[in-house]
């Protein structure tokens, strides 16, 4: 039995006096990356109850490695602080409570905390740009006319906690109208970010880059990550004439000449016309690339759409082509180009790997009995992806002849390894340079193989044949 004495247990233990418990420290909101350890602190005066914790609202229990006090001493201690071993999103992610009970049944000094989140982090996905409910592709073109009031959306799905967005107009940011932060169907402690932007677009906003950046502390290095789209904003074109300011009345016939100069803005581009006493003046105007794209080097993932455009002006209006210059199979492969389209915009479903190479638009028209073309800049097509299933052609050799296998698989980036088997056995993978090797270790396995059945047959063969002598 303990001694009391001077307000002391003989056995060291702190008794109060008749203090009333109080928190000291509370639990606050805490945020770590998944596997890490999380201390959530809870401190108290005059502690005389039992500690506990809550998770959403549900007691907790101890479990040493996974939920571990922060003293042994707690019991006893006004240290009620405790570890979270190995956060986990799914167990651990959620609004935690310190709680102490009553010092005695007569005391009303029970406690209860406020709810303090932990945070166990959840990278978000990268943001994307939807306008009128579609997705928008990253450095796609997205077209709305002049004079509208357009909505965009930016969104970070899958996030914990939720991403936060901002936008920008090339490099300056804007303000966008809110974000609403709601956690995803199916999948409570995750969260898609959206904020909502709203533009009138004018003349000004045409060709400039709309971006969302969405920053989370999961993102690697600079922790954000950016989605953007340029602005094609459609405008009615402008005319001015220059020149027709000047005093035609003191022009005289056969001796002065007169320069009148139109001048044209609208998109898409427009075309003029003179007209003389009501009747078109022909002039003829040979065909000019003016845009094509989205840009020069055009990343695209395996089975993806990729939509390429083309634009020109001219008078007549130009035909447009395109041209596919595949990436050659061989140093000696010629780059012939295919006529694959005969439309301004080139959209390519379910991209494949036989569709990389530069793609070259050219402009048509013809004027009296001349063909005139330009020629645009290469986009070039890059399809990024995992190994196609290689394909192997037939192999033939002479019993004892070296033979040579090869298999093509296409990948982007390359394969980092390639495996041979032959009847289940893994044989080793040569470099380039090393190819003509796996030919003798293959022959040399068939001869192996051969004169082991050889020999079994011999073996067979004896024994039947004694078999007969002691049957006569």
């Amino acid at each position: 039995m303990d001694l009391f004495v001077g307000g002391r247990l003989s056995s060291g233990c702190l008794v109060s006096n008749g203090g009333v418990q109080k928190f000291l420290e509370t639990p606050s909101y805490t945020e770590v990356d998944p596997g890490e350890d999380a201390l959530l602190k809870c401190r108290i005066s005059e502690k005389k109850g039992v500690c506990s914790w809550q998770k959403d609202n549900k007691p907790v229990g101890m479990y040493r490695g996974k939920y571990d006090w922060v003293t042994v001493r707690s019991i006893v201690s006004g240290d009620c602080s405790v570890w979270v071993r190995a956060v986990e999103l799914q167990i651990d992610d959620g609004a935690w409570k310190c709680q102490v009970t009553a010092s005695s049944y007569n005391v009303q000094d029970a406690l209860s905390s406020s709810a303090a989140q932990l945070v166990v982090r959840a990278s978000p996905r990268p943001p994307e740009i939807l306008h009128n409910g579609s997705h928008g592709l990253p450095n796609s073109l997205l077209i709305i006319p002049a004079g509208s009031r357009t909505t965009f959306i930016c969104e970070a799905k899958y996030g914990n906690p939720p991403a936060y967005i901002e936008w920008y107009l090339d490099e300056i940011r804007i303000t966008a109208w809110r974000q609403k932060n709601v956690s995803e169907m199916g999948h409570p402690r995750v969260w898609s970010a959206r904020s909502v932007l709203e533009l009138d677009a004018t003349k000004s906003l045409h060709e400039k880059r709309l971006s969302c950046r969405a920053h989370h502390p999961s993102y690697p290095a600079p922790y954000y990550r950016d989605a953007s789209t340029k602005l094609n904003v459609t405008y009615p074109p402008t005319v001015s004439v220059a020149g027709a300011d000047e005093k035609l009345s003191s022009l005289e016939e056969g001796k002065n000449n007169v320069s009148l100069n139109c001048k044209f803005d609208g998109n898409p581009g427009a075309f003029a016309w003179w007209k003389k006493d009501g009747e078109v003046v022909a002039t003829h105007l040979a065909p000019r690339i003016t845009y094509v794209g989205p840009k020069a080097i055009v990343n695209a993932n395996l089975h993806s759409q990729v939509t390429l455009e083309c634009r020109a002006e001219g008078n007549p209006l130009p035909t447009y082509h395109w041209y596919h210059y595949p990436v050659p199979t061989s140093v000696n492969a010629s780059e012939e180009g295919y006529l694959i389209s005969s439309e301004s915009r080139l959209q390519i479903f379910n991209v494949s790997y036989s569709e990389r190479g530069r793609y070259v638009c050219v402009a048509q028209n013809v004027i009296g009995l001349l063909e005139r073309t330009h020629r645009s800049e290469a986009v070039n097509l890059n399809v990024l992806g995992p190994p196609v299933s290689p394909t192997t052609g037939p192999a033939h050799g002479w019993c004892g002849s070296e033979a040579s296998i090869r298999a093509t698989a296409c990948a982007n980036p390359p394969p980092k390894a390639a495996f041979w088997t032959w009847n289940s056995v893994l044989l080793a993978v040569p470099a380039e340079t090393e190819t003509a090797r796996v030919a003798p270790l293959i022959a040399t396995a068939l001869t192996f193989g051969g004169l082991l059945v050889l020999l079994l047959c011999l073996v067979l063969r004896r024994k039947r044949g004694r078999g007969n002598v002691y049957g006569n």
